[in-house]
């Protein structure tokens, strides 16, 4: 093949927004600063800060990352999506037609997408398409009416005349990468490919500390939508209530995360505050690694509630499709209990540790009972911690390189089983 630029293959990957910063926010880095091992790395994406600021945020070295900013593509296209608070699907369509001009005229060898799906085609000479979850009209318009359907209906014409057939952009990647068994079953189950599974990188963020009788529970201060996976802090400043009233420990909830600079996402924080009022919780908003790895080591449990109150059969997307905040307070002995669905099943299973629930009494009798034992909690804290060491980002750089090098023809293609 024809190599841009030098000797070594220049890869661009894309993003399509830096506007908020979380999990998803993190894979894109990473799979940058790990190409940048071995080749030539432009991340083309909306709303990118400093290097600076992202790395002092994910503590991710991207010393060999060129950045090149994406714009929504002039005057015209700006002003027909108006507000960038909330993108609806319309809007976002009309941002991806932007975005893929703009990544056609990207030189490259090879183009990684990591991006919510349905993808963009993919013009330059080979692709890999990064999945979080498939989106597929089958689980758009479950559980609502008449006028919803209709506006999924409008958009997929819409999409249709402005990024042409979805079945032609999906053919167009030479090979899908999922981040966990779940999503690589609805890859199968909604497209009908066999993605290669690479779960995403995890930090370490041990060793375990002195712990608190603390609940830490970690994600965007992000207003839920109708498709995308929410944290459901609601839900858990509520199981938190009651946790709060049987414990006979001078129990704390902390909850941290980013929160963009816009008003929805402002007004959701003050909701969330107003809802935790007269309770020992904590909100840290947008700090550091280290501050973030002191809770994460100074914590006895780690909740998580995402896809709860929601039907997994039939907003399957609404899940967690992996859990990345989950690997890292494990790696820190802080003892997961989880919603029971999605890609949190796949990371503690049956390995002894935390519990998966299914109801706010569920999550709360857990609680105490780990809160109530603790030679049993110093077991399990020491376990996660084992566990965790499995999702290290430097076998997620290690599985990407491959999984790349494969599609470039520097390796022999990988030989993974359909899900």
């Amino acid at each position: 093949m024809t190599v841009v630029g030098g000797a070594r293959p220049r890869i661009a990957v894309y993003y399509p927004s830096f506007a908020h910063w979380g999990g998803a926010e993190r894979l894109a880095l990473q799979t940058a600063a790990a190409l940048a091992e071995e080749h030539d790395v432009v991340l083309c994406a909306e709303d990118v800060p400093s290097p600076d600021a992202l790395s002092a945020y994910f503590g991710i070295d991207l010393s060999r990352v060129e950045v090149r900013p994406l714009t929504p593509g002039g005057p015209l296209t700006a002003r027909i999506v108006g507000p960038r608070t909330r993108v609806r699907r319309w809007r976002y369509a009309v941002l991806r037609w932007s975005h893929g001009r703009q990544l056609a005229r990207t030189p490259a060898d090879l183009l990684v997408s990591v991006a919510p799906s349905p993808p963009i085609a993919c013009r330059h000479p080979l692709g890999v398409y990064s999945c979080f979850f498939p989106a597929g009209d089958e689980t758009e318009s479950f559980g609502r009416g008449p006028a919803a359907r209709a506006y999924h209906g409008a958009c997929r014409l819409l999409e249709r005349a402005l990024l042409g057939s979805r079945s032609q952009a999906l053919d167009s990647w030479d090979a899908v990468i999922a981040c966990s068994q779940y999503t690589a079953m609805w890859i199968d189950r909604l497209w009908d490919r066999t993605a290669v599974v690479v779960p995403p990188p995890c930090d370490d963020m041990g060793p375990p500390g002195t712990k608190e009788p603390w609940v830490l529970s970690v994600g965007r201060f992000q207003p839920p939508t109708t498709t995308a996976p929410s944290k459901s802090f609601e839900a858990i400043i509520e199981a938190f209530r009651l946790l709060h009233r049987r414990s006979g420990q001078a129990v704390e909830l902390h909850l941290a995360g980013h929160c963009a600079d816009d008003d929805a996402s402002r007004a959701y924080l003050q909701r969330l505050r107003d809802a935790a009022d007269g309770l020992p919780v904590v909100f840290h908003v947008s700090i550091d690694h280290d501050e973030l790895r002191d809770l994460y080591r100074r914590s006895a449990l780690f909740w998580l509630a995402t896809g709860f109150g929601f039907d997994p059969a039939r907003l399957p997307g609404k899940q967690e499709h992996f859990g990345i905040v989950t690997v890292e307070a494990m790696s820190a002995g802080a003892i997961p209990l989880l919603y029971a669905s999605g890609g949190s099943v796949d990371i503690i299973g049956d390995h002894g540790v935390g519990a998966l629930w299914t109801s706010i009494e569920e999550l709360v009798s857990a609680s105490l009972a780990i809160l109530s034992d603790e030679q049993e909690a110093r077991r399990q804290a020491a376990r996660c911690a084992e566990l965790a060491r499995a999702y290290a980002p430097e076998e997620f750089a290690r599985r990407t390189r491959e999984a790349v090098n494969a599609v470039l023809g520097a390796t022999a293609p990988l030989a993974v089983p359909r899900p």
